[in-house]
């Protein structure tokens, strides 16, 4: 491997948590070309924080295999369209790997569905024991590990080599429809998305929630969402009706249902929660 790349800033992440001030890290690198088929990144969280702080997130739908200090046993997460909250307390480091959607439809031992919303260790869930062993040794890897450099380029002498299992050309479909979905504003329905990849509706559905863990309908509304909370953020003079119509919702009462549902707040009271 190349010294290890990083890349773009995430998205999802919410404003405003309650508390202190957070000092820490949040960094990604990118996988070596035999390891981008199937993971998107590495990510690095550090913390030390004074007095509790509340951290809030809109999750992709993706699953990560976590390892946290103490112990750095690995835990995969898996889909979720709850928004993620945790309470971080004292200092802490979080090491992970987040992979691509869909691939855990050759990985795993069973739908990606019924790992929805659950954390399990990669033993009780992959298909292979060999690509199981090599993922939980990254936890030891990186034990001592101090630079998220070094933890990237630890788990990437471990995986490189690792058993990864082919990925059939409709799952490599499917995981590049969610990737387009993420960034595409023209895929805003169920029927947008079919034709994309060629399917009919029930046949896009049913390899959704096999491989994705997710409903297509599901995938769609939550980057609208995202996006909705990036901008609601980044365009304060831009009146919430415009973001709403611009993101495919019939009237601005929805567009605030919605997003209150999701993300804990009105569009408003976000807006409100970024400013300086």
């Amino acid at each position: 491997m190349t010294d290890a790349r990083p890349v773009g800033p995430p998205r999802g992440v919410l404003p405003g948590g309650a508390g202190a001030t957070t000092r820490g890290e949040h960094l990604r690198f990118a996988p070596s070309p035999p390891l981008a088929p199937y993971l998107a990144h590495f990510w690095w969280v550090t913390w030390d924080v004074p007095a509790p702080v509340v951290v809030e997130t809109l999750p992709h739908p993706t699953l990560h295999l976590v390892f946290e200090t103490p112990g750095d046993r690995g835990e995969l997460s898996g889909v979720s369209l709850r928004r993620f909250t945790r309470t971080l307390t004292g200092r802490g480091r979080v090491f992970a790997l987040k992979f691509r959607p869909a691939v855990f439809g050759a990985l795993a031992s069973r739908a990606v569905s019924t790992l929805r919303d659950r954390r399990s260790s990669p033993d009780e869930t992959l298909a292979s024991t060999a690509l199981a062993d090599a993922l939980g040794a990254v936890g030891e890897a990186i034990r001592t590990v101090t630079r998220p450099e070094d933890a990237a380029q630890a788990a990437e002498s471990l995986l490189r080599d690792a058993p990864w299992p082919p990925l059939s050309p409709p799952l490599r479909a499917i995981r590049d429809l969610v990737e387009r979905i993420e960034h595409d504003r023209t895929l805003v329905r169920v029927d947008d998305a079919a034709r994309a990849v060629g399917l009919d509706v029930r046949t896009l559905e049913r390899r959704f929630r096999a491989w994705v863990g997710l409903t297509p309908k599901a995938v769609i509304g939550r980057y609208r969402l995202i996006e909705a909370a990036e901008r609601v953020q980044r365009e304060p003079a831009t009146p919430l009706a415009t973001i709403a119509a611009s993101l495919g919702y019939s009237d601005q009462a929805h567009f605030s249902r919605e997003f209150r549902a999701v993300v804990g707040r009105t569009p408003r009271q976000l807006r409100e929660a970024a400013m300086p």
